[in-house]
């Protein structure tokens, strides 16, 4: 809407500089007035140059910031576009009076750690340690998108590292095709067993964030791509260690559901798999979920 209304305003400009026979020339500023708006068209050799102002209450004129700027000329079409903190314009330039001010697109690369603490549900999970099975996360980019006065949305890239812990002398294995948790072998102890996985993440949170505001709700569906894991146990003497199998039969792809609070740059989640961790028939029916904070978004 706002590219149509100003190519007109431009079309009618360079009609009227036709009909004057002013091509060949420079060409006076064309203005046009909307209530105490007044929009100017100038053209140059080169490009045309759209600006607007305001007109003050006691009638003088007070120049507002550039907000738009486009080149229509020898078969370029250029066009940029300026933050503007003044609009309550009737020109549909801007959805929001209030929100005017955070409304832009802004990446942020490598901009957060999380620390959270997992575990499992069902038979798998009693045989869990979790006060030492830990996740780890480090945002990649993030991506966000104010959609209105209170909900911005947020696609983000983050690489997630799952550090699951078994207590009991009970590890993961791969047995015949099949993934099991199994105790050690009659004589032998473990003196740590831990079951590893790794994931690239795609987040979409949708957060309730009030403008200019501080504090934020989110809740985001998560696309969890498989990228290692493995299985091993320490033995006693803490130098070795034993693999007990990499794929276990794990899903290649999980859905997570993840809900969390921010203020500032401080964050608590919560997250839980939808989707089982194990392919179906090959491994425990288990789901996979996390309590945590960060720092970043």
């Amino acid at each position: 809407m706002k590219k149509a209304f100003l190519l007109g305003l431009a079309g009618i400009f360079f009609a009227q500089t036709a009909i004057a026979g002013n091509a060949a020339q420079g060409v006076p500023d064309t203005t046009v007035r909307i209530e105490d708006k007044v929009l100017v068209i100038n053209e140059t050799e080169d490009d045309i140059d759209i600006t607007l102002y305001r007109y003050n209450p006691d009638g003088t004129r007070g120049r507002s910031e550039q907000v738009f700027k486009g080149v229509y000329l020898k078969g370029r079409s250029i066009e940029q576009r300026f933050r503007n903190t003044i609009f309550d314009v009737p020109l549909n330039l801007t959805r929001s009076n209030k929100c005017s001010g955070d409304k832009r697109i802004r990446s942020i690369g490598s901009g957060s750690f999380k620390l959270g603490f997992v575990n499992l549900t069902g038979s798998a999970g009693e045989h869990i340690n979790a006060s030492s099975s830990l996740r780890y996360t480090l945002g990649l980019m993030s991506v966000s998108y104010r959609l209105n006065d209170w909900l911005v949305i947020a696609p983000n890239l983050d690489i997630e590292f799952n550090s699951i812990h078994l207590k009991n002398n009970y590890s993961f294995q791969d047995v015949e095709g099949l993934t099991q948790v199994l105790p050690a072998a009659e004589g032998v102890t473990y003196d740590n067993s831990r079951l590893h996985i790794t994931y690239m993440n795609v987040a979409v949170p949708f957060m309730m964030k009030k403008c200019r505001s501080s504090f934020s709700l989110y809740a985001a569906p998560v696309l969890k791509f498989k990228t290692a894991s493995s299985s091993k146990v320490w033995l006693p003497d803490n130098k070795s260690h034993q693999k007990h199998g990499r794929d276990l039969n794990l899903n290649p792809i999980v859905l997570e559901a993840r809900v969390g609070i921010n203020y500032s740059a401080f964050n608590l989640y919560g997250s839980y798999t939808l989707t089982p961790l194990f392919r179906s028939g090959k491994g425990p029916d288990t789901r996979m979920f996390a309590i945590g904070f960060g720092f970043g978004f």
